[in-house]
């Protein structure tokens, strides 16, 4: 089992609207199969205006795809994803996702009927992770409607986590609360949100 937390932060701008700015991700993974051994971690800088949920959001993408390396084929391995971004994590335990896409046929509106914000990154996120889609299809029409989605982009984030997805699961954490490696993701998104890449280890090793 791969743990990896993952943090997001924002280095606000003056030159940017109010709560955009430079951003940063973070990411750190262990393997808790054997003990807990250190497997990979990184930070990315994002030059604004980016949000902060944006980064939350990417820090958790970038974790799943470095994780790739480590699951193979294995899709069964699970991987756990800590984020201390309630609202991510609940998108995908309270299965909101179904809703923006299914339910709404492709509208993705929140619960104000307004547009959901970062709905290109919640694709890319979705697409990675094996969701329960086929567990809740039958609510709402004959099995694999998505098929029939009228909106392209969802017909191929459900086909890709069909297809390529990750056993993935999220764990809401309390930021700032001791945690070693939540810690180590906070530290890292520092360091991407001041300008900093890091990335070990890096491609090639």
């Amino acid at each position: 089992m791969i743990h990896i937390y993952t943090d997001g932060g924002l280095r606000p701008d003056k030159a940017f609207p109010a709560g955009q700015g430079h951003g940063g991700t973070g990411y750190v993974a262990v393997d808790v199969s054997n003990g807990e051994s250190f497997l990979f971690e990184g930070a990315t800088h994002y030059p604004g205006p980016v949000t902060n949920q944006r980064m939350e959001l990417l820090a958790a993408i970038e974790g799943i795809e470095a994780a790739r390396t480590y699951v193979d084929r294995d899709r069964t391995r699970q991987v756990v994803i800590h984020s201390d971004s309630a609202y991510m994590v609940n998108c995908l335990k309270q299965e909101w996702w179904f809703n923006w896409m299914v339910k709404q046929g492709g509208q993705w509106l929140n619960s104000s009927k307004k547009p959901v914000e970062n709905a290109d990154l919640w694709r890319r996120l979705l697409g990675l992770c094996q969701l329960s889609y086929y567990r809740l299809s039958p609510l709402y029409g004959p099995r694999e409607p998505w098929k029939r989605l009228q909106n392209q982009e969802d017909r191929k984030v459900i086909q890709a986590s069909i297809e390529t997805g990750l056993n993935v699961s999220f764990v809401k954490v309390k930021g700032h609360s001791g945690i070693p490696l939540n810690e180590r993701a906070d530290q890292l998104a520092t360091k991407g949100k001041n300008g900093q890449t890091v990335q070990y280890p890096d491609a090639g090793g």
